[in-house]
This record gives structure tokens, sequence and C-alpha cells, in this order.
């Protein structure tokens, strides 16, 4: 029986370190720079919701076969692995027995996922409702059933959703705080990605912006003379968002109580996974 897999909980690594290095006469000092991550490692617990299903009996007028599948809420936030076993059940209404061979799971996209029952299928007899599945979710959507028989022909259809409230609420968060919920880093964890209100101000401190101070060059300071360098600071512009992954020059926080360095220099680059 082809099921549906779950994606494998992962862990999310944010690795932001980096010293200078003391200089010399003959070696300038490197510029100090630091970042200091802004987004906190997220709780990757797996969430896997396995429902009840309660097997109604045959209403009297009512006839045919009826498919039952609950809606499932799976109430797990963006930083976790989510996932749902939907159990599937069967009632014949009918005056026969029924053999059902396949289920046909199809999703608002029109993908379509089959399962088999086993070589002889299963065997509901007149009046009687049979758990027959729990299958595999882990997208959100709209979801239709189709039950077969023998000669591959419809014998039941149904239909079942699968929400997750609390994915909804931090998308909802997030846009009302200006921001993008999107996956975020190599690895893709889910996280809102706001917008800054001081992004492209030009910065020489980590402190003076609200998410990061991005380097972009020197300022000399004290100009050389004939007996050293010239003497200068980093300067940079303040990121536009709250989160800064990839590799950048960050000026860390407190760099502009830092004595000047000598010039020429070169920021280093740290990278954010």
């Amino acid at each position: 029986m082809k099921r549906v897999r779950n994606i494998a909980p992962w862990s999310l690594s944010l690795i932001a370190w980096l010293s200078g290095q003391t200089g010399c006469a003959h070696r300038p000092r490197r510029a100090e720079v630091l970042h200091q991550s802004l987004v906190a490692e997220p709780t990757l617990a797996p969430v896997v919701v396995q429902p009840s299903l309660a097997l109604a009996p045959c209403d009297r007028g009512v006839g045919g076969v009826i498919l039952h599948a609950p809606n499932v809420d799976l109430a797990c936030g963006p930083a976790q692995s989510c996932g749902v076993r939907v159990p599937f059940g069967i009632t014949n209404c009918t005056t026969d027995s029924i053999n059902v061979r396949h289920m046909r799971v199809t999703d608002a996209k029109g993908r379509i996922i089959e399962y088999d029952t086993g070589s002889d299928g299963r065997s509901i007899a007149p009046g009687k409702s049979e758990l027959v599945f729990r299958f595999n979710f882990s997208a959100t959507g709209q979801y239709s059933i189709v039950a077969t028989g023998d000669d591959d022909r419809s014998i039941g259809i149904g239909a079942f959703k699968v929400s997750n409230s609390v994915h909804d609420a931090a998308v909802a968060s997030c846009k009302k705080s200006g921001g993008t919920l999107e996956r975020l880093g190599m690895h893709g964890i889910e996280g809102c990605n706001r917008k800054t209100a001081d992004g492209n101000k030009v910065c020489r401190d980590g402190d003076e912006c609200e998410s990061a101070c991005l380097f972009e060059r020197f300022e000399v300071i004290e100009p050389a003379t004939t007996t050293r360098h010239a003497m200068g600071r980093p300067v940079g512009k303040c990121s536009g968002t709250s989160a800064n992954f990839g590799c950048h020059a960050f000026i860390r926080r407190g760099a502009s109580r830092d004595r000047p360095i000598s010039l020429p220099n070169r920021a280093n680059v740290t990278c954010v996974d």
C-alpha cells in the first residue's frame, strides 16, 4: 500500500561568530565584525495528529455507500514538522456485500494518490461499517475520496479537510506586523521576516539598527602620517529586513566604542545558514 511520507524533522544551526585580529606596525588589524543572530532557534518537535473516527450506522431511507473521513486541524506552528494520520471508514447501506479494491484521494490541485486494499480487497457486508485505512498527510487543503470496487467503478465518494489554525494565526500575526512568513536559511525553516523602519540608514554600530548594520566601507578618522597608517572605522547601512541569512559583513553591536583600526583593511564575512 502506498503511503504519503512526512518530512523528517531536522534542526537549524545559526552560527555567527567572528573575532578581530590584533595588528602590529607592519600588519593592519582587521576590522572586528560580529552579528548576533536575531532569529531564535526554533523548536522542531514533530506533531502527528491521530484523530478518531465514529462510524455512524445506516439511517433509515438512506442507501448507497458512505465514506467517512474527519476534518482535521494540525494545530502546529511554522517551526514544527506536522503530519496527520487520517482514518477512512466505509458504511455499506446497500442490500448487497461490497468489495473495496482502491481508494483514490485527490487534493485541491488535482493531484491523485491511490491506495489499494490488498490482493483480495476489503469485503463489507450490508448494513456494516468498517475502518478501512489510516492515511498519512502533511499538506493542508481540501481532499476528495473515491472508493472503487472490483470493476474499478466508483462505489462511494467523500471529502475531508486538513487545516492548521496555529499556522494560519502565525501568518496573520506576521502580516499584521508588516512581515511575511517565509522559508528562511538553507534549511527552509519558516519564520516571520519583517521590514525594518530604518533600512538603508547609515550606521557605524549594530546598536544603531533595528536589525543589523551591514558593512559597506571604511571611513578615515585620522589620515596617514610618515610613521603610521591611516586610522578609520567601518561604516554601513541598516538592513531592510529582520532576517539576514546568507553571507554578509556585519558591523557588530558596540563597534563604535572600539578604537580606530589601521587602514587599508577589510571586513570579514559571516555566513548565517
